[in-house]
């Protein structure tokens, strides 16, 4: 049958206006599914393993709105502004230590219903729980544990030298001696406090042993932080300053674990991320770079968790939307495809460890063995064992010993214990 020119232009606008319509809902559909996440996840390994939960959710018809920042000092700083402004981000990335701030504040989306879903009481590593689970509810979903005590070293440049990773702190010593007889850096690090706090919670394990950690640091008791142990401690900790190149200050943590890639330095001291590095760079464990637990903490498993957090919003998509990337963080092929990219561990306790390679292994193992000798302790370095305030008074005054001789060690400890006390909790 024949149609009429205004038969032909009618279907020709009801088709057009059909088209507007399916475009505008299909557009309202992506909009109703968005998410901002803010993250600190922005060195090559870190964004590759981010990129394993975005993809994930993604694939489910979310929208990742990516919102990075460099570092943890950035991320709290625009997370302050936006709550200030009353727009908070919809998930935000932080060490599992700092959730509880943001609960007491009544700010956290409850996920109880996806954590009893997802059997999460089960199945997540059980030092976690009680940085996540606040109150008999869930307020966070964990990505990773990582352990920060670890020794790293350039495998083919201690094979030339014929040494050994350093058990004891004398050893420690003789390499970074031939180390730098060789025209070799001993010691990879970056001048920013947090890095500087990581390698001097390892010395103070190494001086005063895992049960003078637990008092000084988990304790928090006063009489051993101002002990003469600690002052030991920080003795010690000035001694590794002349084992790092000038240039250090300021220096990111991936920067200083390429300087270990390329052989510039020897050996850095940081958590299982360095490994992410290494991995990116398709280096392979036992042939290009070794893995150790730092002198003197063999039996001491330190660790760090990141976890994510949803900010309330009255906006049911958006809590629809919060619930999908709470249970995409936490399924079970999915952290362990971000932990494979990380460098860590994941954060359940029912991921097959075999495809984890030599390193992640022996840092599950680590883990398992510590905890069974009352020895996995959380690090002050990452806002795990203290408040961030408290935190922040330890590293800052970490990081002015090391990078001020004229400070002595004394001078270190009062500062410490004295910060310490301005804080109330």
């Amino acid at each position: 049958m024949l149609m009429t020119k205004n038969k032909r232009g009618y279907m020709v606008r009801a088709l057009l206006a059909a088209t507007v319509l399916f475009t505008a809902a299909t557009a309202s559909v992506a909009q109703e599914k968005k998410l901002e996440v803010l993250h600190f996840f922005t060195a090559g390994s870190e964004a590759a393993a981010i990129g394993v939960i975005k993809d994930d959710f993604t694939a489910k018809g979310y929208s990742w709105v990516d919102l990075p920042a460099t570092g943890t000092d950035t991320l709290n700083q625009v997370l302050r502004s936006r709550v200030t402004a009353g727009s908070p981000p919809n998930a935000v990335l932080m060490h599992s230590n700092e959730v509880k701030q943001w609960v007491d504040q009544g700010a956290l989306v409850d996920l109880s219903l996806v954590a009893t879903r997802g059997n999460w009481d089960k199945v997540m590593s059980k030092g976690l729980i009680p940085h996540l689970k606040l109150n008999g509810a869930f307020y966070g979903v964990p990505t990773t544990v990582e352990r920060t005590n670890w020794l790293w070293y350039n495998k083919k440049v201690f094979d030339k030298l014929g040494l050994q990773p350093p058990t004891t702190l004398d050893e420690f010593h003789m390499v970074a001696d031939k180390l730098k007889a060789a025209g070799v850096i001993p010691l990879a690090i970056g001048g920013v406090n947090w890095q500087e706090a990581t390698l001097f919670e390892t010395v103070l394990v190494a001086v005063g042993g895992p049960d003078f950690y637990r008092k000084a640091i988990v304790e928090q008791n006063e009489e051993a932080l101002k002990s003469d142990i600690m002052i030991k401690v920080f003795d010690e900790f000035r001694n590794m300053n002349k084992y790092v190149d000038p240039n250090y200050p300021g220096r990111d943590w991936n920067i200083a674990a390429k300087m270990v890639m390329t052989g510039e330095a020897g050996m850095q001291v940081l958590g299982d991320y360095v490994k992410g590095e290494m991995v990116l760079a398709n280096l392979k464990p036992n042939v290009d770079y070794g893995c150790a637990p730092p002198p003197g903490n063999a039996q001491t498993y330190l660790s760090v968790s990141t976890a994510f957090v949803f900010f309330k919003s009255k906006d049911a998509s958006v809590e629809a939307a919060q619930d999908a990337l709470a249970e995409t963080t936490f399924d079970p092929k999915v952290q362990l495809g971000f932990n494979l990219k990380k460098g860590a561990t994941p954060a359940r306790t029912d991921v097959d460890a075999a495809v984890l390679d030599f390193c992640a292994q022996a840092s599950y193992k680590a883990q398992v063995d510590a905890a069974s000798h009352g020895q996995a302790f959380p690090a002050i370095s990452h806002f795990e064992a203290w408040s961030p305030a408290k935190s922040g008074i330890f590293m800052d005054v970490v990081s002015t010993f090391f990078e001020q001789p004229s400070m002595t060690s004394k001078a270190a400890v009062d500062q410490l214990v004295n910060g310490l006390k301005t804080i109330s909790e």
